[in-house]
């Protein structure tokens, strides 16, 4: 019996820690960007194996279409399924991670409906992520080596073509001048 409440006890302090940073990261994404959070409901989290990860988030369709194009199927680390509020996690990402931050990102441009202002300009919402990943890794010195590329966001901001760019905040280009 003191074993099953032993284990209780580990889960729930996990559980404790993956709230604490999730609450973290939101503060520091609203700090740095306009994006608002007050007090919505927070995604849960759920890690699964790399496997079933890209088995949840790649509907059959998409392989197929992605092979006959004779493209490779995309492979996620993360992602954010808006209609349930729920994070995925690779088993390989750790939750107090990059993964899990970048997501967090996309949870609050959902309840803050930029989901469907940039629904016809998806790569804004992941310029927007990345650029805002890329500077919390550069002030916590979080894996550096996985930080997005200046010139992969200018890509993602370039595929933007004429969406509006009020939004952007400009710390990640002061930081990489």
């Amino acid at each position: 019996m003191a074993l099953v409440a032993g284990r209780h006890a580990l889960a729930e302090g996990a559980e404790t820690q993956q709230m604490s940073t999730i609450i973290e990261y939101i503060e520091f994404i609203t700090q740095n960007s306009a994006l608002e959070y007050a007090g919505q409901d927070l995604p849960h989290v759920t890690v699964l194996s790399e496997h079933e990860l890209q088995l949840l988030f790649r509907s059959s369709e998409a392989e197929v279409s992605a092979t006959g194009d004779g493209r490779s199927p995309a492979l996620v680390a993360a992602f954010y399924d808006r209609s349930a509020n729920q994070i995925f996690l690779a088993d390989v990402s750790t939750v107090a991670g990059p993964g899990l931050f970048h997501e967090l990102v996309h949870f609050l441009q959902a309840i803050n409906d930029k989901d469907d202002m940039f629904a016809s300009h998806r790569a804004c919402l992941e310029a927007e992520a990345y650029e805002l990943q890329a500077v919390w890794q550069t002030e916590q010195g979080v894996d550096l080596a996985s930080k997005p590329e200046y010139g992969f966001l200018m890509t993602l901001y370039g595929a933007c073509n004429d969406a509006d760019f009020s939004w952007i905040n400009s710390a990640y280009t002061h930081a990489h001048n």
